[in-house]
């Protein structure tokens, strides 16, 4: 085999074995403004772990969040604008039937 096969078949083995190590990467391109948005909702997910660690007692993660959009919404101020849980919203929904 001559050296320029060899560097060949060397290069194409190189490549093969790197691209399942590449694809394993977990490297995922935001522009700045989603990247601060999400830095945000970390700070959230770290209120809520520390919740969920420290609490007297279990607490559910669906109860969590379902508090943390219901409180997102209040806090507009707003009579009309409000969160219903899946629950809830079942619920409501038979009522009015």
């Amino acid at each position: 085999m001559t050296p320029m096969k060899k560097r060949f078949l060397a290069a194409v083995l190189a490549l093969c074995f790197s691209v399942p190590v590449l694809s394993l990467a977990e490297t995922v391109t935001l522009p700045r403004e989603l990247y601060e948005k999400y830095k945000k909702l970390d700070e959230l997910r770290d209120i809520m772990d520390i919740v969920q660690e420290n609490y007297y007692e279990e607490i559910d993660e669906e109860t969590l969040i379902n508090g943390a959009a219901a409180g997102l919404l209040k806090s507009l101020d707003d009579p009309y604008t409000f969160y219903y849980s899946a629950a809830q919203l079942q619920d409501f929904l038979e009522y009015q039937n």
